[in-house]
């Protein structure tokens, strides 16, 4: 019986570069007909998380320092297959690794001064996620920008789901 694999996934070297190297071949692949729409779809989603960057950057210098619950040091902060795939569609470069070889170890692109990786190659989650102190700035807060911060990232967590969803549909 085939068990599945325990988190975080692609931990040695070779598993990492081979996962890296199959996604590259595969979203370019000319015969994949419809390759060139999801690539537009990365394309957007790494817009949409440039333009999120300043803000997000604001905030977590403002809750991250004093929190006693880091997200970097969390069991589930890792890449999965959608992060890599969003990664190789958006034509970006992978990450030279998977973000911890165990669950017990924190991430390894965390320096004393936040994340040492763009926000648009960071796990999907790390971009998404706004913990509760951030949730309570963002509500006090009357003017656009950060009122439309949550629908942003709303929109973000579809167009991820969406692009795993349609690859999967084109790919099988």
């Amino acid at each position: 019986m085939h068990t599945k694999p325990e988190p975080p996934y692609w931990t040695s070297e070779e598993s990492w570069q081979a996962v890296n190297q199959s996604l590259f071949k595969l979203v370019n692949d000319p015969a994949l007909k419809g390759m060139e729409n999801l690539k537009a779809s990365a394309m957007a989603m790494a817009e949409e998380m440039n333009k999120l960057d300043k803000l997000m950057e604001k905030l977590c210098q403002r809750t991250c320092p004093d929190c006693l619950g880091v997200c970097c040091l969390a069991k589930n902060i890792y890449y999965d297959f959608s992060d890599l795939l969003y990664i190789q569609l958006s034509q970006d470069k992978a990450p030279r690794r998977q973000t911890r070889k165990g669950l017990d170890e924190p991430c390894c692109y965390l320096t004393p001064r936040g994340c040492s990786i763009p926000r648009n190659r960071r796990p999907f989650i790390c971009s998404w996620f706004i913990c509760s102190d951030q949730e309570e700035i963002i509500s006090r807060m009357l003017w656009g920008k950060e009122r439309g911060l949550i629908k942003s990232l709303d929109k973000l967590l579809v167009m991820h789901r969406d692009l795993e969803k349609d690859f999967i549909s084109l790919a099988c």
